[in-house]
């Protein structure tokens, strides 16, 4: 849990209190200040923004600002419709308590969590659906290599360890039973593999957890979406090819995210699809419809 949005949620909790409480408004000033203190330092160390025009500078401080508060909100688990509307309501009631040279750094923050929250819901969103893909991905590859390869894939289903060198350094590493991501990095690609249903079962998997990649770099979310976006334009093909049913919804429902929200693509994906769309229609203020088509 990120330590900034759980001082939030207690600011907002204890507000109404009338006995003796915890001054949470103090801390919650002090972790603000030290998130910009923080974004202040990086443009230092990367040289970063600082420029005789004023408004390149405060432009890119206000970039940097948002790529660590897109870490915070990273932290939380967004998936809660009720938690998400917490945290939503919380930062949207929170006022500063001592109007001083400080108060201007919270307002900052506090605008920008609110302007990050839906982007970072429907990351977390793109993000888990990419995961479950490739757990279905990862159960058809293993089928195939224990059919058609049972000697390598005995191999692959045991704690093993291989030499690993680096520069000038031997050294050997153990490798976890079942480790798909070690196993087509480092031992596939010699494999003779004939079977075009586990190749292409290797491709999508190779190419979905490229996408899911943009969702974890050191960038704001509205940028990592952008870039998963990107890198579906040209990965679409792959997973269209052999359509299974599975990879269609898969395609449909980040398509559907990416262009109208999450809650028109919650309806296509989730058992509790209805639920989740008015909930999370709620959280975000997303007004758009799906399509029929999408829902069914």
């Amino acid at each position: 849990m990120s330590k900034l949005i759980e001082l939030f949620v207690q600011c907002h909790r204890h507000q109404a209190s009338t006995t003796d409480k915890p001054d949470f408004e103090f801390d919650l000033q002090q972790e603000m200040l030290k998130i910009r203190e923080a974004a202040n330092r990086k443009m230092e160390s990367q040289r970063l923004g600082f420029s005789q025009d004023y408004k390149i500078t405060v432009a890119q401080l206000d970039y940097v600002l948002a790529a660590q508060l897109t870490q915070e909100l990273a932290k939380v688990n967004l998936f809660d419709a009720e938690q998400c509307l917490l945290i939503k309501k919380s930062i949207e009631l929170w006022q500063p308590s001592l109007w001083n040279q400080q108060h201007q750094i919270g307002l900052k923050i506090k605008e920008k969590l609110l302007a990050l929250l839906p982007d970072a819901v429907k990351k977390q969103r793109l993000d888990q659906t990419c995961q479950e893909y490739k757990t279905h991905l990862k159960s058809e590859i293993e089928a195939d290599l224990a059919r058609y390869h049972p000697s390598v894939y005995d191999d692959y289903g045991r704690e093993r360890s291989t030499v690993v060198i680096s520069g000038q350094t031997v050294h050997r590493q153990r490798v976890k039973a079942h480790d798909l991501d070690y196993f087509l990095q480092n031992e596939a690609k010699t494999l003779p593999i004939e079977q075009p249903r586990l190749t292409q079962a290797i491709q999508k998997y190779e190419r979905v957890s490229a996408m899911q990649l943009t969702l974890h770099t050191a960038t704001t979310a509205s940028r990592q979406i952008q870039h998963f976006a990107t890198v579906l334009a040209y990965t679409k093909p792959i997973l269209e090819k052999n359509r299974d049913s599975l990879g269609m919804r898969f395609v449909k429902w980040v398509g559907t995210l990416l262009t109208l929200g999450v809650a028109a693509a919650c309806g296509i994906f989730s058992v509790k699809g209805a639920q989740t769309t008015e909930a999370l229609t709620g959280i975000l203020d997303d007004k758009a419809q799906p399509p029929r088509a999408a829902m069914a």
